[in-house]
């Protein structure tokens, strides 16, 4: 995540596709198509490296579908919808963070493409998880968190039938 300029706040995302893990990347590479039915986040506790006023460091993610459009949220205020974990430094055990299976499957498209089954088009991404905090990180010009991701993704169509 890097410093939204002008404040302490933090902002990051990451890009639901085949190119999220090292195993879907290379399935990616053989198949046509992909779609995500489940993915879990595990945060675990987090460090207030970094903050001087002395207030909870504060982390908030939200999932945003392919078709929600581009306008991603830049604060904490911003976040709306059924798809929002909120995570505090302050919590000293795992945190999770669920997309539900209903909202993965309920977007215009049923499936996206591979880079490799297209070339790269607005269909490969199915979706956008974004990850903003408060502002407790005055000075603090990047962040890296770890996370544990659980993934259930389904592959179809083989892009070449000499592997059958």
């Amino acid at each position: 995540m890097t410093n939204i300029p002008g404040s302490g706040k933090m902002l990051g995302s990451l890009d639901l596709s085949s190119e999220i893990s090292d195993i879907t990347n290379a399935l990616g590479g053989i198949y046509r198509f992909y779609r995500y039915n489940h993915v879990h986040f595990k945060i675990p506790p987090f460090i207030n490296n970094g903050q001087v006023s002395g207030d909870n460091y504060v982390m908030a993610c939200t999932y945003i579908p392919a078709d929600a459009g581009t306008n991603l949220p830049t604060n904490i205020a911003d976040i709306e919808g059924t798809n929002v974990g909120l995570f505090s430094a302050s919590v000293l055990a795992f945190q999770h963070f669920t997309v539900k299976r209903s909202t993965l499957k309920s977007q215009n498209y049923k499936w996206w493409t591979t880079p490799a089954g297209t070339g790269g088009t607005d269909e490969d991404i199915q979706g956008t998880f974004v990850f903003v905090t408060n502002d407790s990180l005055t000075g603090v010009q990047s962040l890296r968190f770890f996370c544990e991701i659980d993934l259930e993704v389904e592959f179809k169509t083989l892009l070449d039938p000499a592997l059958l």
